[in-house]
């Protein structure tokens, strides 16, 4: 006991020193922490009172760390002993290196039997050196003495200790602060004479490495212990591509994969790949996401534990449910006008293609349409749903729709390009890119038809757009009329503008069917663009366009006769008329060229009495022609200045217009035209609303 008593200070200091029983193992940071202060305070005591303790304080901190450095090695070098009995073991029984990454505490290896070690890799060894030397293939523990003599660990028999069997254990001896090894487990130790000392980046192990198909650990002690990776590489997807996943949907596919430690996805945007147990999950983009890749490659890489890969890839994109329904393009064949008999059934066609999808003379090729939108213009019956129920537009371009409980009626269908504009008319929306005549009738039935010369010809049996009409209505009597050149149909106009007598419904007020032009200009006309964008609108002719709803619209006539199209119903010459994509006809049908009525009168000329024309009894409101076998009613015309629906009846009673693809001179065209008293081969201005009959294409 030491007890220092200064008066100038006015203060006193007891120190007691008694011997401490450290019972730990490694209580050396202990240990030395009292010698320290004991040693400080004793200098402390026989020098001055009054001092300063900074450097006292730093010489405690430096030796704490130090001790606390010694602490640390002396964890990491038994687990890196740990840790090379275990890779030791491995050799022994054949097992083989799935993996090996590097990681912050060391590399960590994972072999074939699903265990693993971590071991660390330093750029200088321990002191002292723990090896392992190789004798006749085998491998034994030994160290290095402080001499660089080398010492083998034995066995309580004195044998020499294979690396497999035992893991030496180590520590640093509390009293003399040397390195003591045990090779019994710690029931006994041995002094190694070497002082304990360690630093951080120490190891047993050098590197670690791959070359070729086998893992390379090399010890600082310049052993080298080689490791077989595991072998058999592969990944196979097995379903083949390309693989049709519906928008926002998952599918699971089944793979094959052997000797893989790491694998890659590759994906196109937008989509989502993921392992799930032992199968593949990939999810296709949602339908509103527009910044993702509809269609592209899913790949899968593959590594081993040496680097090698594997690779394969599944092609896939983005689609629609599949439909159920009947297809209306399932022979190959398109058109303008579909015909529906089925009621409460789903139809569904290809709304990518314009028309019959076929380039004519005269005519721009038709394009691909990219619709974004669907939408039912208008339809027959005084409420919405009574032609059709239901419409969508899947994501690969086809509109399904689905028939109402009777199939009795009229409809018109409109793609859009899904955005909205003002001029020069409201689109909510979107410009219309195509529109299409759905017509709901009982089986459309065929009649053969000759004509003057002998001729004969297979038409419908009835009008295009022919449907039972309200009990009392007139004004859209058998069937629908038609602009010459267009494929739009309509009904009829009153004098306001306005569809006549509500049988006809529209949901779309910005798509409202309407009479005027699409351009801004009444003295112009319409162009074929126009046409297309405003399947609504009935577009009128003035005198400055010849009364044509399609043309220059300005200057004299013979100017607008360089403008006038005579391909739009592709009989340009009246000599071999051909369906082209504005033809207003179904599939397998055309617009009637002139030669097909000319068996209607009793020598094919104008008949200008009753008694010339070749009919089945007498007018009634329409003839039955004799070489027709079917009625022709008197289904009036739509006024070409206006849209209203006339001559029914006219000044002669009801009278029958209709139109056929031949043109006429002075920019009209040819049309049969009768009532109860004659029959006129004659001519129209093209902005008239007429009937058509369809004949089959030959």
């Amino acid at each position: 006991m030491f007890i220092l008593f200064c008066s100038q200070s006015a203060f006193f200091v007891i120190v007691l020193i008694t011997k401490i029983e450290f019972m730990s193992t490694f209580s050396l940071s202990k240990r030395l922490s009292a010698r320290i202060l004991a040693a400080v305070l004793l200098t402390f005591t026989f020098t001055f009172c009054s001092y300063d303790d900074s450097e006292l304080r730093n010489s405690m901190q430096e030796l704490q760390d130090r001790i606390t450095e010694l602490e640390k090695t002396s964890g990491l070098l038994q687990n890196d002993i740990n840790s090379l009995k275990a890779i030791f073991e491995k050799l022994n029984d054949a097992v083989t290196v799935d993996s090996a990454v590097e990681t912050e505490e060391g590399w960590t290896i994972t072999f074939s039997d699903g265990t693993s070690v971590t071991i660390s890799v330093g750029e200088t060894g321990y002191t002292p050196s723990i090896i392992i030397i190789q004798e006749n293939g085998n491998f034994y523990w030994a160290y290095e003495t402080e001499d660089g003599s080398i010492e083998f660990l034995t066995d309580e028999n004195g044998e020499k200790i294979p690396a497999a069997a035992t893991a030496p254990q180590v520590r640093i001896n509390p009293e003399t602060g040397n390195w003591e090894i045990s090779s019994d487990g710690g029931n006994t130790w041995k002094d190694t004479g070497v002082l304990a000392s360690g630093q951080s980046g120490e190891s047993l192990v050098r590197d670690i490495r791959f070359e070729g198909e086998m893992l390379i650990i090399e010890l600082h002690d310049g052993t080298v212990i080689q490791l077989p990776v595991t072998s058999g590489l592969s990944f196979a997807f097995e379903e083949e591509g390309p693989l049709k996943i519906p928008f926002g949907e998952t599918v699971s596919v089944s793979y094959t994969m052997t000797g893989a430690v790491h694998t890659s996805i590759s994906k196109p945007d937008g989509w989502k790949v993921r392992f799930v147990e032992n199968e593949i999950e990939i999810t296709a983009p949602a339908r509103e996401n527009t910044f993702a890749e509809t269609e592209g490659t899913v790949s899968v890489i593959a590594l081993n534990a040496a680097g090698l890969s594997a690779y394969d890839e599944l092609s896939v994109s983005a689609a629609s449910t599949e439909l159920t329904g009947v297809n209306l393009n399932s022979d190959g064949l398109y058109a303008n006008c579909y015909i529906v008999s089925q009621p409460n059934t789903t139809y569904y066609f290809d709304a990518t293609v314009m028309g019959n999808g076929i380039a004519t003379a005269g005519l721009d090729a038709p394009v691909t349409i990219d619709p974004k939108d669907v939408f039912v213009i208008w339809e027959t019956g005084t409420e919405a749903g009574n032609v059709i129920s239901s419409i969508e537009l899947t994501d690969d371009g086809k509109v399904a729709f689905t028939t109402s409980g009777t199939v009795n009626g009229n409809a018109v269908i409109a793609v859009t390009d899904g955005v909205p504009v003002i001029d020069p008319y409201p689109r909510d929306r979107g410009t219309v890119l195509w529109s299409w005549h759905i017509w709901a009738t009982s089986e459309v039935g065929d009649v053969t038809c000759s004509n003057n010369e002998g001729k004969q010809f297979t038409i419908m049996d009835r009008n295009l757009g022919d449907w039972e009409q309200p009990e009392g209505s007139y004004s859209t009597y058998d069937g629908l009329k038609y602009q010459w050149g267009r494929k739009e149909p309509y009904i009829g106009f009153n004098g306001s503008g306005y569809l006549l007598d509500g049988a006809v419904t529209f949901t779309e007020t910005d798509y409202e069917p309407m009479v005027g032009y699409a351009t801004s200009t009444v003295s112009d006309a319409a162009t074929l663009q126009e046409a297309i964008q405003f399947p609504e609108m009935f577009f009128t002719g003035t005198y400055n366009n010849m009364f044509d709803w399609y043309g220059l619209g300005a200057g004299t006539d013979e100017e607008n006769l360089k403008h006038r199209n005579n391909y739009l119903w592709g009989n340009p010459d009246d000599t071999a008329p051909v369906k082209t994509i504005y033809d207003p006809c179904p599939k397998g049908y055309m617009v009637a060229p002139a030669e097909v009525f000319t068996g209607f009168t009793v020598d094919g000329q104008n008949a200008f009495s009753s008694s010339s024309i070749l009919t089945e009894g007498y007018f009634e409101d329409g003839f039955a022609f004799t070489n027709a076998s079917s009625f022709f009613p008197a289904a009036g015309q739509l006024a070409n200045n206006s849209g209203v629906l006339r001559l029914v009846p006219g000044p002669s009673g009801r009278e029958g217009y209709y139109w056929t693809s031949s043109v006429g001179e002075n920019g009209d065209s040819r049309m049969v035209d009768f009532n109860k008293n004659m029959l006129l081969y004659n001519t129209n201005k093209r902005a008239s609303g007429c009937s058509v009959r369809c004949v089959r294409v030959p």
